[in-house]
């Protein structure tokens, strides 16, 4: 069994759930069933085996959301390829690095992209075939639609479920990234957890927002909702209309959708976005930063029969490592839940004993089947990551008194203040609460007499007012004094992110 059998498996006649001609995917204007979807994936597959693809073959995709990255994501996984994903939003640096550290032979490219990669071709040591995602063929590129002319017959190849099936390069804070190397096994383990976690059945309508090269792209949801024979409605990547969104949502009854923080709280604060009829909604998930319990309040106030289910996950591992089951959104508002299906957490201390079962923080480590195989030509990061059976995430978390986990942090961002450990999460929820705000983020930076003091970066809400001694006024009547920020920055800029939403700090720290 391989990704691909979520696929053929309607045409080799097992599998209840699947139905060949029920539609499987939608795009704009574009449906497919899970049969037409099949046979567009062996064609690519069958293309590239025709070209010279051979097993652990590397294939990066460098493209916006658009059906052709869906049919050569399963194409190229039937072929016995490896998919290397790369970030849109990536700069030519990053680009060369991932092309050559992974040693690609073939590059999808996203006909918008084209114009860019043709200046620094040149860099790429290992391409071969280079291919245009798009309409037409391109001097120095051949078509995937060229390529979907190939037979539609199933691949005469075995590929296993512990081959691998993505190098997925982590959005790293410092340095290139590094490529998180993720089997067919690791993903399949990855969607019965994802079932589990939202009772996913083929009644359920999916709309996917992320963009595909991102762990919340395919992998959140979308392997899944397919899995169990439901039906995908896929968005285009870049410059979301939350209107529109809202607008899909209502005219196709979706029933699950995966949002980040900064959506939610856009969602929230505007009132004309309450004219639609989201009540075929069953499932909001939330990921990539933890949510504002002021927000998650807020919303539930708006739409108390839409659970807000948040998840904790990460490239190199589950991406259900924590979830929040929706039988539990509203009592344990503010908490990332508990372990989802495979996956075994600790929290443990700088010594690597477990800590306290209630209050006390430590950093998660966990085992999973889900966990990466290493970094792909990186046996020290690995070493460093993969340590005694578990992998060491770097995040801070704290258990309640019912055994549910909350984030608090990165153990990089915790700040030393006075030989006390502050968490910046905990200020940030604080600051939060001022509805005023549109963002915060904290920081530590030094000081001659504690070592290391609070920062607050907070960009407040278009037209509001608010003064430094005002913010911390709200922190001293929440926070113990050894907390409390000791500078305040306001600012109108938004705040530095990823381009999946994660806030990047260390930004802040360099200015």
């Amino acid at each position: 069994m391989n990704i691909g059998y979520i696929l053929s498996r309607c045409i080799l006649g097992v599998g209840s759930y699947v139905k060949k001609d029920k539609i499987a995917f939608v795009f704009q204007n574009e449906e497919y069933t899970y049969r037409e979807l099949n046979e567009k994936a062996n064609r690519i597959a069958n293309a590239f085996i025709e070209l010279g693809l051979k097993k652990r073959d590397r294939v990066a995709i460098f493209a916006r959301n658009c059906t052709g990255w869906v049919f050569a994501f399963f194409g190229i996984a039937k072929a016995g390829g490896v998919i290397v994903p790369i970030n849109i939003f990536s700069k030519s640096p990053e680009i060369g690095h991932i092309l050559n550290d992974s040693g690609a032979s073939y590059f999808i490219v996203d006909e918008d992209f084209i114009p860019s990669i043709d200046l620094i071709k040149n860099q790429f040591k290992k391409v071969r075939q280079f291919i245009s995602l798009g309409q037409g063929e391109v001097p120095g590129y051949i078509s995937l639609e060229r390529l979907m002319k190939s037979n539609s017959h199933e691949p005469i190849i075995e590929v296993d479920v512990n081959d691998t099936l993505t190098i997925t390069y982590t959005s790293g804070t410092t340095g290139f990234p590094k490529g998180a190397v993720i089997t067919h096994a690791n993903r399949i383990w990855g969607l019965y957890a994802n079932i589990d976690a939202y009772g996913i059945t083929e009644k359920d309508i999916y709309l996917c927002l992320p963009s595909l090269s991102w762990m919340a792209g395919f992998h959140h949801n979308f392997l899944a909702t397919l899995y169990q024979g439901g039906t995908v409605i896929l968005m285009p990547t870049g410059g979301m209309d939350l209107g529109e969104v809202l607008r899909v949502i209502e005219k196709n009854k979706i029933t699950m959708v995966f949002m980040v923080p900064t959506l939610i709280k856009q969602w929230v604060d505007q009132p004309e976005l309450r004219k639609y009829d989201v009540s075929t909604l069953r499932i909001l998930s939330s990921g990539a930063e933890p949510l504002a319990d002021t927000l998650i309040n807020r919303f539930h106030e708006l739409y108390p029969k839409i659970p807000i289910c948040e998840t904790y996950g990460l490239t190199e591992g589950p991406l259900w490592a924590l979830v929040l089951k929706k039988e539990y959104a509203l009592k344990k508002a503010g908490s990332t839940g508990k372990p989802g299906l495979n996956t075994i957490i600790r929290l443990v201390d700088e010594n690597g004993n477990d800590v306290a079962k209630e209050g006390s923080q430590g950093e998660i480590i966990l085992k999973s089947p889900e966990v990466m195989q290493g970094y792909w030509n990186n046996p020290e990061a690995t070493k460093e990551t993969l340590r005694d059976g578990w992998l060491h995430t770097g995040d801070l978390g704290k258990y309640d008194e019912d055994g549910f986990v909350s984030i608090t942090g990165r153990k990089k961002d915790m700040i030393i203040s006075g030989a006390l450990n502050v968490y910046p999460a905990e200020i940030e929820n604080v600051i939060y609460k001022c509805e005023k705000v549109a963002e915060v983020a904290v920081i530590g930076v030094p000081d001659p007499k504690w070592g290391e003091v609070g920062k607050a970066v907070v960009r407040l809400k278009p037209g509001e007012e608010i003064t430094e001694k005002e913010i911390i006024e709200l922190c001293k009547e929440n926070l113990a004094n050894y907390k409390v920020p000791k500078h305040i920055k306001l600012t109108q800029v938004p705040l530095p992110r990823t381009s999946s939403g994660k806030l990047q700090k260390w930004k802040l720290v360099e200015e």
